[in-house]
């Protein structure tokens, strides 16, 4: 057996460096939780002072469920509100899981020469140019007090 020149007593067996990390409760509870807030896999290794290799080989399966009930209770919070009538969950809800877009497609077909125009725009955006082609179609016309 070799010794190192710096070294007072050699350990057989010791391969230096730090012991093992070994998994508690509490270290786990603390994955949990920081896992549901949504902190990064570097940002737990750091906060337990162990590899990210380490955070994944012992605490996967808790980094996983952490986050998938974390999403699961904030989309109920989410669904709740929205179905008490809240118009802003609503708003978010019908945009992540309905595929709703505050986006409209005008399609506009030009009889003429057989074209057809897409235009995207809000719905706001579509009402205005809808009243201002009205506007622009009966400037002119007699109107209703007129008669």
């Amino acid at each position: 057996m070799a010794m190192s020149s710096t070294a007072l007593v050699q350990f057989p067996d010791n391969k230096g460096g730090r012991p093992p990390h070994v998994p508690t409760e509490q270290t786990r509870e603390r994955v949990r939780e920081l896992a549901a807030c949504g902190a990064r896999l570097i940002d737990v290794a750091i906060d337990l002072d162990i590899s990210d290799q380490t955070v994944m080989k012992y605490y996967r399966d808790d980094l996983r469920m952490a986050r998938v009930k974390a999403h699961a209770r904030v989309g109920r919070s989410i669904y709740d509100r929205a179905i008490a009538g809240e118009s802003w969950a609503a708003t978010l809800y019908a945009k992540t899981q309905m595929g709703w877009s505050e986006k409209n497609k005008l399609e506009v077909e030009n009889r003429n020469n057989y074209t057809n125009i897409t235009v995207t725009m809000t719905a706001k955006e579509a009402l205005d140019a809808f009243m201002q082609t009205m506007r622009e179609a009966t400037r002119g016309l007699p109107s209703v007090e007129d008669e």
